[in-house]
């Protein structure tokens, strides 16, 4: 029989497994690139490589940690005392149409128990924590893969979104400065009343976690972020660039209004110019899909990787 409980920091190993099974190849990084390995071959950097904080006991009982402090909420399923699969939420509130809400973090099962509706016991336990918390909007962002399962939850397409790569080997060139200022790490209430529009693979409170966190045991793993503010006659904006040595180069830019797409597009640009400056030649980002024609229609070298849908539910309260 599924039961669904709290996690704690006591049940990081199993959660770790439940991750490490999604994987199906454990790859080694050696001077002349990747080797097949197995998993006790690498280390905590190269299995981190494979999928983040998760991959190994000694960053995921860091990020459990502190999602819990961060006021995140984490609910295992277990299966004859064995878990076998987990969701991550914390509660965010963001300008319309995000307003407040309930954010899916990360909904994982183990691949060897797909397929016997854990994943939807895990979601029913998310909309009762959010309806026991008076918040009656669950977002996801999902990934390809989820959206026949979201959408069999009885959870509706919310916004289009796309993950792109841009390259970067050719230098962004302005015909005006940029008036930017370089800020601190950011807190939530810098961003309160600001829009996360490019990079909106999370919701605001989730990505300022990432930003936020530090693994000590990574020990070759260059991570940073870098933020900035920019100031425009129109467009006040804040732009987040994560600077990585083995994962993706990626950017985020929340801005003070909605304004007309080229103003968007035009402070991406400054974004990117950013990124040169950091000696950053490549980065992954997301772009509200409709944003893609006017994109196009600039000079920059882009690639198209992925859709990344947001689905939303609204609960009725009870």
């Amino acid at each position: 029989m599924i039961t669904i409980r709290e996690a704690t920091v006591n049940d990081a190993q199993a959660i770790t497994e439940v991750h490490k099974s999604d994987v199906k190849k454990w790859r080694k990084i050696e001077d002349n690139g990747f080797r097949e390995a197995n998993y006790e071959e690498l280390s905590v950097d190269e299995r981190w490589f494979h999928g983040g904080q998760w991959m190994s006991y000694e960053t995921c009982v860091i990020h459990i940690q502190n999602f819990i402090e961060w006021g995140g909420k984490i609910f295992v399923a277990t299966l004859n005392n064995n878990i076998v699969g987990e969701i991550e939420l914390i509660a965010d509130e963001e300008p319309e149409p995000y307003g407040e809400h309930l954010f899916v973090y990360v909904l994982m099962i183990h691949k060897s128990y797909r397929g016997r509706g854990i994943g939807g016991k895990l979601i029913r336990a998310a909309e009762e924590y959010a309806r026991e918390r008076g918040i009656n909007r669950i977002l996801v962002s999902s990934e390809e893969r989820s959206i026949g399962f979201y959408r069999k939850m009885g959870y509706q397409l919310f916004e289009e979104h796309l993950t792109i790569r841009v390259n970067l080997s050719n230098k962004i060139n302005l015909n005006e400065p940029v008036q930017y200022e370089v800020l601190d790490k950011i807190k939530k209430k810098d961003v309160y009343n600001y829009q996360l529009l490019i990079g909106r693979f999370l919701n605001s409170i989730s990505l300022l976690y990432n930003a936020s966190v530090i693994y000590p045991p990574l020990q070759k793993v260059y991570q940073r972020y870098f933020s900035f503010k920019i100031y425009d006659k129109e467009l006040d904006s804040i732009i987040v660039i994560r600077k990585s040595n083995l994962i993706n180069n990626a950017m985020y830019i929340w801005v003070r209004k909605l304004d007309d797409v080229e103003s968007i597009i035009n402070t991406f640009i400054k974004g990117l110019y950013l990124a040169n400056k950091l000696d950053i030649n490549e980065l992954i980002t997301c772009i509200p899909a409709e944003y893609l024609s006017v994109l196009r229609k600039t000079n920059l070298k882009l690639e198209i990787l992925e859709k990344a849908p947001w689905f939303i539910r609204k609960l009725n309260r009870v």
